[in-house]
């Protein structure tokens, strides 16, 4: 019995480990911002060094011989260096569409060169891309916004991964059959492109790089944050190094201390249960040798005639 207290002493003292451990009051605020575009065109097969940078739609086509794909990019500095992108989204809004089932899906891939919405042609833009996914888009959804994950590549931008050059935008070009798929531009007054992405920073402490309040894509328009159209998307997702290890050691420390929170607790339950099961095969000998010492001390009676 003088080892069943032990138990007690050890979970005792592990427990109040636990509490010297210093607690992260940080509260991680969730915010959504909304991007306008800063740049979209079209490039043309038909017209390979003509520039439709000024129309109010872009277009991803197959007709016949000619082909047409979009490119459209977005600033992202205003989202702050601490932050953490939890999802992002591009909206566009379809403007006409044609073609059957077969021409549904489009690609959304990431440019990998700078370009200028204002000097943008099918000769000098027609091969700035990587594959990234493809998404749906069918004609059943003709007027209204269709919205492409775009989680995954913002992020890449965000953590300096890619250089922020912006969507490229194309569908199925080895069709039999003709078909398109034409959206509203930032020229238009209603149904502009946007980026939606949404955020968490620490309520406490400084966040640089911006502010995370939601803003509206006509607001940031009216701010002066497509002003700048021309290479704009050279300098839209650079990240500098100093910013890539802010980020970094805030998730560090954010995530550290529930870990070692994680392998105190894992470790206290290792012990106890060591200790339970070593006490347990302490009194299972203990009693078994008992026994023993109580046959040996047993007389042997002879039986009574």
């Amino acid at each position: 019995m003088k080892r069943l207290p032990l138990v007690f002493v050890f979970t005792i003292f592990f427990i109040s480990l636990l509490f010297l451990i210093p607690k992260d009051n940080r509260v991680f605020a969730a915010s959504t911002i909304e991007l306008p575009s800063t740049g979209d065109t079209l490039i043309d097969t038909w017209f390979p060094s003509s520039n439709f940078g000024t129309l109010d739609y872009t277009q991803a086509s197959k007709m016949s011989t000619t082909k047409q794909r979009i490119l459209i990019k977005f600033n992202i500095d205003s989202i702050p260096t601490n932050a953490s992108i939890t999802s992002a989204a591009l909206y566009m809004y379809m403007r006409d569409c044609s073609g059957s089932e077969e021409s549904n899906s489009l690609h959304i891939d990431r440019v990998t060169s700078s370009w200028s919405e204002k000097t943008a042609t099918w000769d000098n833009s027609k091969n700035i891309f990587a594959s990234w996914y493809s998404v749906s888009a069918p004609c059943s959804s003709m007027h209204s916004y269709l919205k492409f994950d775009a989680t995954s590549l913002v992020k890449a931008w965000f953590n300096g991964t890619y250089s922020n050059w912006g969507f490229y935008i194309w569908g199925k070009e080895t069709a039999v059959e003709s078909w398109g798929k034409r959206f509203f531009s930032k020229e238009d007054t209603s149904n502009k492109p946007k980026l939606v992405v949404v955020y968490n920073v620490p309520a406490q402490g400084p966040s640089t790089g911006g502010t995370d309040q939601t803003t509206s894509p006509e607001t940031s328009a009216d701010q002066g944050t497509d002003v700048t159209t021309t290479d704009q998307g050279a300098g839209s997702g650079k990240q500098t190094a100093t910013s890539a290890v802010k980020k970094d050691t805030s998730n560090a420390e954010k995530n550290g201390i529930s870990w070692v929170r994680v392998a105190l607790l894992a470790g206290l339950s290792a012990l106890l249960i060591g200790i339970i099961a070593g006490y347990g095969v302490y009194r299972y000998r203990k009693s078994k040798s008992y026994k023993k010492e109580d046959k040996k001390e047993t007389p042997i009676q002879n039986p009574s005639p």
